[in-house]
Formats: C-alpha cells, sequence, structure tokens
C-alpha cells in the first residue's frame, strides 16, 4: 500500500500511554486523533 502525501500535509505524530504524556503534548499544540494499541496518538503540524 502506498500513500503519497504533499508536503502541505505533513505532520509531527506523538504517542501518549498516560495522562502526564497526554497533557504534555496537548500543552505543546498537538491534537489528539485516535486511540491504537493502549496508546492516545497526537498530531501537530
Amino acid at each position: 500500500m502506498s500513500i503519497d502525501v504533499s508536503p502541505r500535509d505533513e505532520f509531527i505524530c506523538r504517542a501518549a500511554r498516560n495522562m502526564e504524556e497526554a497533557m504534555k503534548l496537548v500543552e505543546s499544540g498537538f491534537k489528539y486523533v485516535c486511540d491504537i494499541d493502549r496508546a492516545k496518538l497526537f498530531r501537530r503540524k
């Protein structure tokens, strides 16, 4: 499978496994995306 991504669509992705990590990401401008494998994924442009 191949996904074409233009430079405008690039994101930084981080995962949080607890409340403290999630709070730090949100405070740094990351937005929640989804849950996967007991982690919450966040992204920021």
